[in-house]
């Protein structure tokens, strides 16, 4: 399955405000989304049925460490993870890639949380 880019907003600011959701059906392998230089990336995984279970997969360090995220989201469960540091998860084209074992029921989304102040 080719690599599956979802679309990141970004919230209004330290404000209360409403964000509109905007989902990207998960694939199997490489959903993509963007986390900038910041490393300030929520990632929400809803879960509509059956147990799921996936890897945010981290980039090694200079040291040959890897730092993967596992998961497993129960079914109706909305699971949020992060924020995830740059150095730690961003591919060189500035990519977190999420894996899941069941795309089926499964929607992930994003928003990019700005600095206080």
């Amino acid at each position: 399955m080719p690599d599956l880019q979802i679309t990141v907003q970004v919230a209004p600011g330290v404000a209360v405000a409403a964000v509109t959701k905007t989902a990207g059906v998960a694939g199997a392998n490489d959903n993509q989304l963007d986390n900038d230089s910041d490393g300030k990336l929520l990632i929400f995984i809803e879960n509509g049925a059956g147990a799921k279970s996936g890897t945010v997969r981290s980039v090694d360090c200079s040291h040959g460490r890897s730092e993967d995220i596992t998961w497993t989201v129960a079914a109706d469960t909305l699971y949020v993870l992060g924020p995830l540091p740059a150095t730690l998860f961003n591919t060189a084209a500035g990519l977190v890639e999420v894996n899941v074992d069941d795309a089926t029921n499964l929607t992930i989304w994003a928003i990019r949380v700005p600095e206080a102040g």
